[in-house]
């Protein structure tokens, strides 16, 4: 049996887990540590895939780091899996849960998406970081290039990492998609959104970068730009936000939806002209892979982990220094000069995303796991 832990099940989890169900002939356990997001406030999806929640109705942070610790324990006592897979390693609960598949001697698998450029790093956590994954797991499944190279960095061997952790469901944002802008009028005016506009899908918080990408927007409305600007989430910076685009004379032109469940977003891809996401810090960023599959180009930050797979420069889209202003004001003057074939790069947005599949999700993993239990069979 495997055993996935995650913190909690969001709709992206959902979907990944749904393609595992379908394509595994192991038994999957997938556990919810919490069934509330801090972060973001999705609607749990634990219920769609069966999963065990150990903490209904709270949320992760509010649990007791020895309650959790106990809980994940007394689990893994009861169910004895031969596979154990962790998101991350960032708390003592799935730490634990790495911690009990070393000790009962069973396949212990890591599924990150973080890079070296993500964040600052410290040599001396590096140096633990480093030992920490090496001792506590057989293998690595991650999201990309960048991700890769930042764990052969930390000393992990490249024999054990795989990759394609990060991928949604195409064909739902693509169906979607379509189906609405064959009514395009009627959902425009349902949600008031303006006829031609750059599209951000981010929490409203610093890493996301959005004062900068007003300041940016601003700087493209004083040099003639028609388009408008609609951001999606919620977040701790949203009054800044909006008294900042008051204070630059833009608000007229910046659209605040707030924050929006999965089965609503693809309205905003679909009457996009293209997504912007200028983050600072994002480990992959989802939205893009969402944004191609509504056949959107895109303009990705350099700090982004997808960019050097996802964003492909003049192909699809544009990449940008996310700390620049005017990098950023020039890339929304390019997509929107009538030189820019949005149509041609919409069509290379969908192609490629094509390569990211749910399919591929499940097979790679898949292959993880068999190559790391009969290596681990024939260790003894």
């Amino acid at each position: 049996m495997i055993c996935y832990f995650n913190y909690s099940v969001s709709p992206y989890h959902q979907k990944r887990f749904s393609k595992l169900q379908e394509k595994f002939q192991t038994e999957i356990m997938f556990v919810e540590l919490a069934s509330q997001d801090r972060v973001y406030p999705w609607n749990s999806q634990a219920a769609e895939i069966n999963a065990v929640t150990l903490f209904p109705g709270m949320e992760f942070s509010t649990v007791k780091t020895r309650d959790m610790v106990t809980a994940v324990t007394q689990l893994l006592n009861r169910t004895k899996p031969d596979v154990v897979l962790t998101v991350s390693y960032d708390s003592a609960a799935v730490r634990a849960a790495a911690i009990w598949a070393r000790r009962n001697n069973v396949v212990s698998i890591s599924v990150n998406d973080s890079w070296k450029g993500d964040k600052p790093r410290f040599l001396f956590w590096e140096i633990i970081k480093g030992f920490w994954c090496r001792i506590a797991y057989d293998g690595m499944f991650l999201s990309g290039v960048r991700s890769k190279a930042y764990y052969q960095g930390l000393g992990f061997p490249e024999s054990r990492i795989w990759l394609g952790q990060d991928t949604i469901d195409n064909d739902f944002f693509a169906e979607k998609t379509d189906a609405i802008r064959k009514e395009k009028e009627v959902y425009r005016q349902k949600y008031k959104l303006p006829e031609k506009y750059f599209l951000c899908v981010a929490r409203l918080s610093p890493e996301k970068n959005l004062e900068r990408l007003i300041r940016a927007f601003s700087a493209y409305k004083a040099r003639g730009g028609g388009w408008d600007l609609v951001i999606v989430g919620s977040g701790p910076l949203e009054k800044i936000l909006k008294d900042l685009a008051g204070e630059l004379g833009i608000r007229q032109s910046v659209f605040f939806a707030g924050w929006k469940q999965q089965d609503e977003i693809p309205v905003f891809y679909a009457l996009a002209a293209c997504l912007v996401l200028p983050s600072v810090s994002e480990p992959w960023g989802n939205v893009v892979n969402e944004a191609m599959a509504s056949s959107l180009p895109i303009m990705v930050s350099r700090k982004c982990g997808c960019s050097p797979e996802l964003c492909l420069k003049g192909v699809n889209g544009f990449d940008f220094d996310p700390y620049s202003e005017k990098a950023i004001t020039e890339v929304l003057l390019k997509m929107a000069s009538d030189d820019c074939d949005r149509s041609r790069m919409a069509q290379a947005s969908l192609e490629l995303v094509r390569r990211y599949t749910l399919e591929n999700y499940a097979a790679s993993l898949n292959d993880c796991i068999a190559s790391l239990k009969k290596s681990k069979f024939k260790l003894g």
